[in-house]
């Protein structure tokens, strides 16, 4: 679905969007933490 092969394997498939969700996951929860330290200081 998002055209990303994580696996390595030539195609994509479940695993790898399920990689890609994983990772664009961390990215905005690391983005959410990140803009509450701001209000923080």
């Amino acid at each position: 679905m998002f055209g990303f092969d994580w696996t390595g394997d030539g195609k994509e498939d479940l695993i790898d969007d399920l990689i890609t969700l994983d990772v664009l996951g961390l990215l905005d929860d690391e983005s959410e933490s990140d803009e509450e330290d701001e209000e923080d200081e």
